[in-house]
């Protein structure tokens, strides 16, 4: 692998604008004078329905160098592995495709990695909105995700795809992306959970901004709980791939505890508010995600859930 190479990967399925606005994003980046810079697109869609985009991509932007590959083996795990088998660079990052990047980012996540020797550098990822939502949105924080300050170690709970620059190392580390994840989701919080139990350093770069589009059909209360649900399932399963298996057992003494506590909770509000009762169904729901914990149904990639990206 070439150190002087940086690799930036997307994996994406069936979302043609979105892949059209992070390319283009990338491409307006500033990236350093030093480095040579790639782009890595794996279409999770046999169909290639990310092609014609890609084309029009290198037709515009014909100093840019890009690579497309398709990846038949339906699942986000297989999709990011194959990232990491068509890229060149020792040093690789990865954002979504409903994702863009402001015009520091690379550089901002770059300086940090200078600064600290971390082995894997993270990043804020803050929502837009495609369409002007409710007032709850804004009062509930519910799309608003953790941030830390600028060169902070992080807990591997706080570590995703998202927004991430890190050592190609970490993937020999660790075997790559868990293919038991593919089709739920998880697949990377996996990934640096076990990179970090291995010695690897995670460390925020709060100035690295990835913004992340939430379409219409996110923006519900129903997609929040189902967000929560997927969220806490997966966690539980990290935990066991991570830990032991005796972390089953452990989450579901607290998801059993929690079903009846929030229950409980949100019986109450319901009749004082909605932000409240919000923030107690999605504890239900969370509740509930750990005790189905040991029975995962592989069939959300893909579907419109929250599995895939979050």
């Amino acid at each position: 692998m070439n150190d002087s190479t940086l690799s930036m990967c997307v994996c994406t399925y069936k979302r043609p604008d979105g892949i059209r606005r992070t390319l283009d994003s990338f491409a307006a980046c500033h990236k350093p004078a030093d480095r040579r810079m790639e782009i890595v697109v794996v279409d999770n869609d046999p169909a290639e329905s990310a092609k014609r985009i890609l084309d029009a991509f290198r037709a515009s932007h014909p100093a840019v160098e890009v690579k497309y590959a398709i990846e038949s083996v339906r699942g986000i795990a297989a999709a990011r592995n194959r990232c990491l088998m068509e890229s060149t660079g020792e040093w690789v990052t990865f954002i979504d495709d409903d994702e863009y990047v402001d015009a520091e980012w690379l550089m901002e996540l770059i300086a940090v990695q200078e600064q600290t020797d971390a082995d894997a550098v993270f990043g804020p990822v803050e929502p837009t909105f495609c369409a002007p939502s409710p007032s709850w949105v804004t009062m509930s924080g519910a799309y608003t995700r953790t941030r830390h300050r600028t060169g902070e170690s992080i807990d591997w709970r706080d570590a995703r795809t998202g927004n991430v620059l890190f050592r190609r190392s970490l993937a020999r580390r660790v075997g790559g992306f868990d293919p038991s994840f593919g089709l739920t989701g998880g697949e990377d919080t996996a990934f640096f959970a076990l990179a970090s139990r291995a010695g690897a350093r995670l460390v925020w770069a709060d100035a690295a901004l990835v913004f992340e589009t939430i379409s219409p059909d996110r923006i519900s209360r129903r997609w929040l709980c189902h967000r929560s649900f997927h969220s806490a399932r997966n966690y539980v399963r990290i935990r066991a791939r991570v830990e032991s298996r005796w972390a089953f057992v452990q989450e579901f003494g607290k998801g059993a505890f929690g079903l009846l506590v929030y229950a409980l909770l949100l019986l109450f509000a319901l009749g004082t508010g909605s932000l409240t009762s919000l923030k107690w169904s999605q504890r239900l729901c969370a509740s509930w995600g750990k005790l189905s914990a040991l029975r995962v149904v592989d069939n959300f990639y893909g579907r419109g859930t929250p599995a895939l990206n979050d």
